[in-house]
């Protein structure tokens, strides 16, 4: 790694840098300054009059805005740089962490490829140069994708860190461990459409599938909870293309690498998965990945909407996690079976929750009952998925969203951002 050698950097006699303590444009707060790519202290001189030596602190980085949660708590800055392969990061730094002993603040930083002082002394100079800074500019950080209330805005906020609604893109801003490149997007909405949502004329387990994923952004608009649909059937009957194809309105129409998700998860680890995919599809290949002691409480975890309450290592209470999915599931055997495989029996709540539908159309094609000039169901399938993996995604879940977004906006006798509801159900904040 090529790191700054501390013998070559030498202070000059009663050099002072005069920085201001705003560092959106690479200024410094005194006696920090920044050179050659990399911030540095410059501690006062020695006794004796001797020139003391600079301390180096980490590669450089820029202060973009102050941000607030949008609870009204969790203050902090949000920083971005180029990491070691040039990329650009970003994220953001709790105020709380500047007051925490060890090293947090770096430990954080170099995750995202930012290059820092590993001693003692250069944790707590970086504490200490981010305790300095400011900047005039602000911004509402938010701990998970989905609907938020900005102003009196709706803003969708992608898992990618897009937010759509927001006024020029601005004004808030995605936690930086949650953000992922699972809403990645790849060729244009008509190609989405020729390529795959016109197959899903006459082919009604397709078209469902799809419709899934256009139903998750309007769970909480109108005041609807979580459910899904478990598709069953045996392999090779189409029930993973059908996946792929629903999960192509999102990002990619894969596992690895992809928007796909596998049942082979605990409750504890659904969590996590379903807040990343909060007001959107969740699609879950596979039951039978999962296993049978804990198949019914994953489905009873995803249906609570909330997690568990965990406490952090301070002993203090952690935010539980939220969120509202459709989620799409397969697999060759029911939840019943699944959890049979333990000796316990679904209850009439957890069935509810994810609906058994066959996967095989009947139709002797598998899941498919429109071949659109195909050969065969098998020929239909791999020109879905492919389309799914590799030609066309994530293009339409966008355009839905800017069109939910923008008839909200033009919506009269309401305010901006406030949407019509059913009746028994009126919109929340989420």
């Amino acid at each position: 790694m090529d790191m700054p050698n501390f013998d070559e950097k030498k202070a000059a006699a009663g050099k002072q840098s005069s920085r201001s303590a705003s560092a959106t444009s690479g200024d410094w707060p005194e006696p920090f300054f920044e050179e050659k790519g990399s911030i540095w202290y410059q501690p006062p001189p020695k006794k004796n009059g001797e020139n003391s030596e600079q301390i180096w602190i980490c590669k450089a980085f820029r202060i973009v805005a102050e941000v607030v949660s949008e609870h009204g708590d969790n203050f902090g800055l949000l920083i971005n740089w180029n990491d070691r392969h040039g990329r650009p990061r970003s994220c953001t730094v709790l105020r709380r962490l500047l007051h925490a002993s060890g090293n947090a603040i770096a430990e954080q930083l170099a995750d995202g490829g930012l290059d820092c002082n590993t001693g003692a002394s250069g944790h707590e100079l970086l504490k200490q140069l981010l305790n300095g800074v400011a900047s005039s500019n602000r911004m509402q950080c938010v701990s998970r994708p989905g609907w938020h209330m900005i102003g009196y805005r709706h803003v969708y906020v992608l898992s990618s860190g897009e937010a759509i609604g927001a006024i020029d893109g601005a004004g808030v801003v995605l936690q930086e461990n949650i953000i992922t490149d699972a809403t990645q997007k790849r060729g244009t909405l008509e190609t989405w459409k020729e390529e795959i949502a016109a197959y899903a004329k006459g082919n009604h387990r397709l078209a469902l599938g799809i419709s899934m994923s256009f139903a998750g952004p309007l769970l909480d608009l109108t005041g609807e909870t979580t459910c899904g649909v478990h598709l069953v059937g045996h392999s090779h009957i189409g029930k993973t293309t059908i996946t792929a194809c629903a999960a192509s309105v999102w990002g990619r129409g894969a596992t690895t690498n992809g928007y796909i998700r596998t049942w082979s998860v605990t409750s504890n680890g659904m969590e996590n998965v379903a807040e990343s995919v909060c007001d959107g599809l969740l699609p879950l290949d596979e039951l039978a990945m999962v296993d049978a002691l804990h198949a019914g409480t994953v489905v009873y975890s995803l249906a609570a909407e909330t997690g568990k309450a965990r406490m952090a290592r301070d002993i203090s209470a952690r935010p539980r996690k939220h969120w509202r999915v459709i989620f799409l599931s397969t697999g060759e055997i029911t939840l019943a079976v699944k959890m049979g495989e333990r000796g316990a029996t679904p209850m009439a709540g957890q069935e509810v929750r994810m609906i058994n539908i066959p996967a095989d159309a009947g139709a002797g094609m598998g899941a498919f009952q429109n071949l659109h000039e195909m050969d065969n169901g098998a020929a239909l399938a791999v020109h879905l998925t492919t389309a799914a993996k590799s030609a066309t995604y994530g293009t339409a879940a966008q355009a839905f969203l800017e069109t939910l977004v923008e008839k909200a906006e033009r919506r009269p006798g309401t305010r901006p951002g406030i949407f019509i509801t059913s009746r028994r159900h009126s919109a929340k904040s989420p």
